[in-house]
């Protein structure tokens, strides 16, 4: 073999190793980025559900504590004084002009109307921030994740309290084609609070139940369904027919937003996260909340569960008035 064949092939060789390289490289970084993502992701959740567990025990004793409640008072009574629903959703523009004003911060600011409300103070972290556009007005708000509703209150405007909205935990039910909207705070055992007995209850009276719901949704991992034994992209039109279901715990007068859309490039619900390009990525966007992603030019839904979080605690305080 001459030495300009010899040559070729060698340059021959040096450019297959290349290529060959280049392509584990690619392969490589595909792999280390899913994990990177998994780890961000579950992290997220895992740090939410511990947050929303210690939530729950600390509202359950601070209610079962409560010495200002009748023996026989329903448990929104006592949940009052603990959890203030308006404060679901806040304006962040009047957060920073109290601020403003006061030479405070907007997080100073919000803790001072948290005062007093132990389960508010302890989900505050759970809240995001997101731009909202209604009625032709553009909107900064702070609040709980999931679906954005009106609920049939007037804001009176008193606070940075949106009195006029509040927040409802979306649940798809595939089966009946149906999308349930459950409470962020509900009792999970009804009438326990109450030292009135109650048949049928394995709680015995006077014990308070609490129940918390925090929808998390991933900013890099999407929702799938199995489809001929494939893993398939869960896209995000595939839940418009679904019907929408309040639960009979929610709040009276509660009602969709229609015009929330994050499909709508033009406006609608843009949510929590931005990409390297400084362009919104709606994770809990659109009308109930469940988020928006693109994946190879599809859009599709961020993988999602609703964590829940439970405590129970006896009352070791009877309000004035009892007969006990």
């Amino acid at each position: 073999m001459s030495r300009e064949s010899q040559q070729d092939s060698r340059a021959r060789d040096t450019r297959h190793r290349a290529g060959g390289i280049l392509v584990e490289f690619c392969l490589s970084v595909m792999a280390l980025w899913l994990i990177a993502a998994a780890i961000v992701d579950l992290g997220r959740a895992f740090s939410a559900a511990h947050l929303l567990q210690s939530a729950a025990r600390s509202a359950a004793r601070e209610i079962a504590l409560d010495d200002e409640t009748a023996w026989n008072a329903p448990f929104q009574t006592a949940l009052e004084r603990v959890f203030d629903r308006n404060y679901l959703v806040v304006d962040a523009g009047c957060l920073e002009d109290l601020a403003l004003e006061a030479g405070t911060t907007p997080d100073f600011e919000l803790r001072e109307a948290l005062q007093g409300r132990v389960l508010n103070l302890a989900l505050k972290p759970l809240m995001i921030f997101e731009d909202v556009q209604l009625d032709g007005r553009q909107n900064r708000l702070i609040r709980y994740p999931g679906a954005l509703l009106a609920s049939g209150q007037e804001d009176e405007q008193e606070t940075c309290a949106l009195e006029n909205y509040t927040v409802g935990i979306p649940e798809i039910n595939d089966e009946d084609s149906r999308i349930d909207i459950w409470p962020v705070v509900a009792e999970l055992v009804e009438g326990s609070y109450s030292l009135e007995p109650s048949g049928g209850s394995s709680i015995p009276p006077g014990t308070a139940t609490l129940l918390i719901r925090y929808p998390f949704q991933a900013v890099a991992l999407t929702a799938w369904r199995v489809v001929d034994g494939f893993n398939q992209p869960l896209l995000a039109s595939e839940n418009d027919g679904y019907q929408t279901a309040f639960r009979e715990d929610l709040a009276e007068g509660v009602a969709t937003l229609d015009a929330l859309d994050a499909r709508q490039s033009d406006g609608g619900l843009q949510a929590y996260a931005q990409n390297g390009l400084g362009k919104t990525l709606p994770v809990y966007g659109g009308r109930l909340g469940l988020g928006v992603q693109g994946v190879l030019g599809r859009e599709v839904r961020p993988y999602r569960r609703v964590i829940t979080a439970q405590a129970m605690a006896p009352r070791e305080v009877i309000g004035a008035g009892s007969n006990l």
